[in-house]
């Protein structure tokens, strides 16, 4: 399937450098499609090749679409992840802020959200350096915006590299925070809830906070039980170790 829409969209770039030129705008359009599918068929340095095209093509408009290149940047920043290529990511990360913030404003909604993706790239590749201040700073512009799901998910995603940092006290702040962002949007017996309980749980746990995580356990371990699905296994083995050090029984 994925060889047969390759050959598609290579008869469609063909066509469109025929009929409009190298350098319209549907060309780039292709070319992002193009190497989103090589992505996929894990073919990246030839669908950085194709978006490092996609750019100089949209780099030459008049005007620029600032909005069209950030997005192929984002393409891009993915892609050199995948390819260990961290720290042309990093500044191209800082490129995209630089455009959403001048094309949006500061505290638009979608440069807090974009902050928000890179902390959590760079967050799963451990480099926690670059994550936190790209937290803190999405977490800043959000205080301004409604409390909603994404305000809490910023919460919590900053409380989880703390706690891999070991700093507990301040993760459970965080997670707290978060917490209460989720109870209030979400309901109490929210999966995402649920999670953030147990996450909170952890960081108590390791402060020796054993009373203080019990009922917040018994809580989440009731709804846990009686919902859980294949979107909850990710949590089996934490619920696992907080059964075992908080002497829970089911």
């Amino acid at each position: 399937m994925l060889p047969e829409a390759q050959t598609l969209y290579e008869r469609a770039l063909a066509i469109r450098e025929q009929y409009f030129g190298a350098d319209h705008e549907s060309v780039a359009v292709v070319l992002s499609h193009l190497a989103e599918l090589c992505s996929e068929m894990e073919e990246t340095a030839r669908g950085i090749k194709l978006l490092e095209r996609a750019l100089e093509i949209r780099e030459k408009q008049v005007p620029v679409d600032n909005l069209a290149l950030a997005s192929v940047l984002d393409d891009m920043i993915v892609m050199l992840i995948d390819q260990k290529r961290v720290q042309e990511a990093k500044r191209l990360c800082d490129r995209v802020l630089r455009i959403r913030e001048e094309v949006l404003g500061a505290n638009h909604p979608e440069v807090a959200r974009a902050m928000y993706n890179f902390a959590r790239v760079f967050s799963d590749l451990s480099d926690h350096e670059t994550a936190l201040p790209y937290l803190r700073r999405a977490i800043e512009m959000r205080k301004s915006l409604i409390e909603d799901t994404e305000t809490g998910e910023c919460f919590a995603a900053l409380a989880t590299v703390l706690y891999d940092e070991g700093n507990y006290k301040e993760a459970q702040n965080m997670y707290e925070k978060a917490l209460g962002i989720f109870e209030s949007n979400c309901g109490p017996t929210h999966q995402q809830v649920v999670r953030t309980i147990i996450h909170l749980c952890l960081a108590l746990t390791k402060q020796g906070r054993i009373e203080q995580a019990k009922p917040l356990f018994e809580r989440a371990a009731a709804v846990y039980n009686s919902n859980r699905d294949a979107e909850m296994e990710d949590l089996d083995p934490f619920v696992d170790h907080l059964i075992d050090v908080l002497r829970w029984e089911q």
